[in-house]
């Protein structure tokens, strides 16, 4: 029996927000204030107050993180941050992985509205697939700062998958998450998990 498991990656497996965690290591206080609440205040507002898009207040917290401190810092950070990843993790969850890509029969994906490159050195090596909001390096404003138009959230998740696995080989797709953000994948598995590190 082939299994597919769809997990979820910030609130499911961490404790923390690993994209947030990321933005505080590559700046300092005054940084962080000014890149994260300040530049991208109006989006936030519209966002609260007036139905906006949060994938828009994502896009330009990274834009201006990115754009404004050293790439060099950036990469150095980048180069261990798979160790930083393990801090941030609840009890269990790398043993939770572990166990499952144990086993032939499963094959596992981080599917997350995170980004990937800060996903990307924790994934690899732990061995399993990566689908999250992929970073464009050759960005020149924030609208193009990702590859994609809508984030890995909600429906995006659903798009992303269906647009990257064929499915329809697995006998059994099981989905864990946190949070309603996760129900749109949810619907898409034989069975979810939900604020859970149950083995099913």
């Amino acid at each position: 029996m082939k299994n597919l498991y769809l997990i979820d990656f910030d609130g499911t497996l961490t404790k923390e927000d690993s994209t947030r965690s990321f933005l505080r290591e590559i700046s300092n206080t005054y940084q962080y204030f000014m890149y994260y609440y300040l530049y991208p205040l109006k989006y936030i507002i519209s966002y609260y107050f007036l139905r906006g898009d949060s994938y828009t207040i994502k896009k330009y917290r990274f834009y201006y993180f990115t754009s404004k401190i050293s790439a060099t810092d950036i990469k150095q950070k980048l180069e261990r941050w798979d160790k930083h990843i393990d801090s941030i993790l609840l009890d269990g969850a790398i043993e939770f992985i572990r166990k499952l890509k144990g086993n032939p029969d499963n094959e596992v994906y981080i599917v997350s509205a995170g980004i990937s490159i800060i996903l990307n050195g924790w994934t690899e090596r732990e061995g399993v697939g990566l689908i999250t909001n992929l970073f464009n390096a050759s960005f020149t404003c924030p609208h193009n700062v990702f590859e994609h138009e809508y984030d890995c959230d909600r429906v995006g998740k659903v798009l992303r998958i269906r647009s990257e696995i064929d499915i329809d080989q697995y006998n059994r797709i099981i989905a864990y998450g946190d949070t309603p953000n996760d129900f749109d994948m949810f619907m898409l598995s034989d069975k979810f998990i939900y604020r859970s590190l149950e083995i099913a």
